[in-house]
């Protein structure tokens, strides 16, 4: 009998289909493997806070929640700071996905920065929109109260719908509850107002 037709020549075939089948899939690579390859986006997230050297938009970015952050130019659009309207991205604390290039953004200003092109991102613990009472221009002037604090609504982002603008010169402090026709707004700076909104 041909020794491929023996119990343990077919028991040793059938071990080396197994192991050369293509339709088994391979263990998953190790984030930092990935990494390693070339620009794919890694497995894990870069904790990040939004910040503004001399006016410009950037982001501070650490593997460790804890830091040391290291400032880097954001770009792609699915970054933050090209996705979120001010008012949600001035408090900023986000995870983001991405992948730094060997660039170097110069705006001739403040500065060189590495360039981090960004996958995604949500937010990083809660979210804190900012009303700022007195400030100039209306990107401060939204009406945000009651939006829920661990997701972005629609809102939130530039091409989605303008929230209610606060009528900045009706402002008054709020030591109680609001007369009828104003809303209740906190600041930034957790400022309590009596505010109402445009029509």
């Amino acid at each position: 009998m041909p020794w491929s037709r023996t119990p343990a020549g077919l028991l040793a075939i059938a071990l080396l289909w197994a192991a050369c089948d293509p339709s088994r899939s391979s263990p998953p690579s190790a984030p930092g493997d990935r990494a390693a390859a070339g620009p794919t986006p890694a497995a894990e997230p870069y904790y990040a806070k939004y910040t503004e050297p001399c006016g410009r938009s950037l982001l501070g970015i650490s593997r460790s929640p804890e830091g040391p952050f290291a400032l880097v130019q954001p770009s792609g659009p699915a970054s933050p700071t090209r996705r979120l309207r001010y008012h949600a991205l001035v408090t900023g604390r986000f995870k983001v996905w991405g992948h730094l290039t060997d660039t170097s953004v110069d705006d001739h200003h403040c500065g060189s920065y590495p360039e981090l092109v960004t996958t995604r991102f949500e937010p990083w613990g809660t979210i804190k929109r900012c009303t700022s009472i007195g400030s100039l221009g209306d990107e401060l002037h939204h009406f945000t109260e009651g939006q829920p604090t661990g997701h972005y609504v629609a809102s939130d982002y530039q091409d989605g719908p303008a929230p209610p603008l606060i009528d900045d010169d009706s402002c008054v402090a709020r030591t109680a509850d609001c007369a009828a026709g104003l809303v209740a707004v906190t600041g930034c700076d957790d400022a309590r107002w009596c505010c109402r909104l445009r029509r």
